[in-house]
């Protein structure tokens, strides 16, 4: 998530990633995130260390990308509430 003066980097099954620096922040019982505030925070090697063990993570997992990617919308309701102006 970007924001005006930094950067969360997010990984999804963060609370199960070793954090010997105790850099990830959050509660949630799985997500957790890195505050970037500066370019230089990335050649931290805490950080390094979290993106590589997020990496074998994902291989471990079976973590594979489809061929091509996929969007997915749904609507949010499941019939239109009203006609529209031009049924009227």
């Amino acid at each position: 998530a970007a924001y005006r003066d930094h950067v969360n980097l997010g990984f999804n099954r963060g609370a199960e990633l070793p954090d010997p620096e105790r850099l990830l922040v959050g509660m949630g019982s799985n997500i957790r995130h890195i505050r970037i505030s500066i370019v230089t925070d990335l050649q931290r090697p805490g950080v390094q260390s979290l993106v590589r063990a997020a990496v074998q993570q994902g291989r471990r997992l079976g973590g594979t990308l489809p061929e091509r990617p996929q969007s997915v919308v749904k609507t949010i309701y499941a019939r239109k509430r009203r006609p529209s102006a031009a049924k009227r």
